[in-house]
């Protein structure tokens, strides 16, 4: 068992652009605690797994202006700058684990997300006296979702007789959409990190 920690950062992008719709991004901070339960000699997807809770956050413009009625006038409009911020809880499965040279060890598999704690704030600053002031969110939370993970090892260090350290690179790659709605958006979550396994004796 291992358990890893990181800091990255968060890009949201379209895979399919609507015809109506343009959109731009921000990029934004990711942070995640992964904790394996794996043998990393074994390719079992049963003995490959991981869970993780992650906090990603980001800026997401929004811009349609669909003519769909007769009067030529706008309608589905959709405007809105917003920096959204949620974590999400992730069982990861492993299947494909590949030592690429003595020290580099890939990994590649998916995982299944539930989001939660969503929140959501204007990129404009409100003018005026009154702090009262409401923002509706235009953007809509996707509570279940699926990546592409994808992790690379680099080399190992001993720490005392008993832990092993190893800086890892982790990926998350959306297969299904980040939000719901109009837009299409996914996204690339990528991280450097440390991973710690313990219970390891030094050769």
């Amino acid at each position: 068992m291992s358990m890893t920690v990181g800091v990255g950062s968060t890009n949201y992008f379209d895979i399919i652009k609507g015809d109506h719709l343009r959109s731009e991004y921000g990029i934004g901070e990711s942070y995640f605690l992964k904790v394996d339960f794996s043998n990393d000699r074994s390719t079992s997807i049963f003995s490959n797994f991981a869970f993780k809770i992650e906090k990603q956050s980001g800026d997401i413009e929004y811009n349609s202006s669909f003519i769909g009625c007769g009067l030529g006038l706008p309608s589905n409009l959709i405007f809105t700058d917003e920096n959204v911020e949620k974590y999400t809880l992730s069982v990861i499965t492993y299947p494909i684990t590949l030592p690429i040279t003595e020290s580099i060890r890939f990994k590649a598999g998916f995982a299944a997300n539930k989001s939660f704690n969503f929140a959501a704030s204007s990129n404009y600053q409100i003018k005026g006296d009154n702090d009262e002031i409401n923002f509706n969110s235009k953007i809509d939370n996707q509570i279940f979702s699926a990546d592409a993970a994808l992790e690379l090892q680099f080399g190992s260090l001993h720490i005392g007789s008993g832990i092993l350290m190893k800086p890892v690179y982790n990926a998350f790659i959306g297969l299904t959409q980040e939000f719901q709605g109009d837009y299409n958006t996914h996204s690339i979550r990528q991280s450097f990190g440390l991973s710690f396994l313990w219970g390891l004796k030094k050769k």
